[in-house]
C-alpha cells in the first residue's frame, strides 16, 4: 500500500486544527521533521516533541491559537504536488499566493524551504504544499 506522507501531515495538521486540538500525534520520520521544523519556524505551529511508544517514534506537535478569540492560525493548508503529478518551478517562476501572504513550501537540493528561501537562494525544486 502506497503512503504519501506529506498528505498524511497536512491531513493531520486540518483535521486537529478543525476541532481545535491542542496536540496532534504523528509518525516521525525525516520529511515530516523538516517539514514541522519549517513551520516552527514559519510560526504556523508552537511547537514538536518525539516520544516512543513501543518503540516507535512520533512526533507531538502543539497547534497555535490566537491569544485573544482562540482562532487558529492555520487557515488552509493545500497540496500543490501529488505522487500522480509532480509539479516543479524554476527560482525565477516561484509562485506568489495570495500576493505573499500564504507560504509556498518547496523540496529542493538545499533541503524543504519556503517560497522566500528559494527565492533568496535562487534555487528551484518541487513544490509540495502552501499554507496560510
Amino acid at each position: 500500500m502506497f503512503n504519501d506522507t506529506i498528505s498524511n501531515i497536512l491531513t493531520i495538521l486540518r483535521n486537529g486544527n478543525a476541532i481545535k486540538k491542542k496536540i496532534v500525534q504523528m509518525s516521525a520520520n525525516k520529511i515530516t521533521a523538516e517539514i514541522l521544523h519549517l513551520l516552527v519556524s514559519e510560526k504556523y505551529i508552537d511547537q514538536y516533541i518525539s516520544i516512543t511508544v513501543n518503540n516507535k517514534l512520533y512526533f507531538l506537535v502543539f497547534l497555535k491559537f490566537s491569544k485573544k478569540n482562540k482562532m487558529t492560525i492555520l487557515n488552509e493548508l493545500k497540496r500543490i504536488s501529488t505522487p500522480s503529478l509532480r509539479l516543479y518551478t524554476r527560482s525565477n517562476n516561484i509562485p506568489q499566493v495570495l500576493n505573499g501572504l500564504a507560504t509556498v513550501v518547496i523540496s529542493t537540493s538545499k533541503g524543504i524551504l519556503t517560497n522566500h528561501f528559494a527565492s533568496f537562494y535562487k534555487i528551484g525544486g518541487e513544490m509540495l504544499f502552501y499554507i496560510w
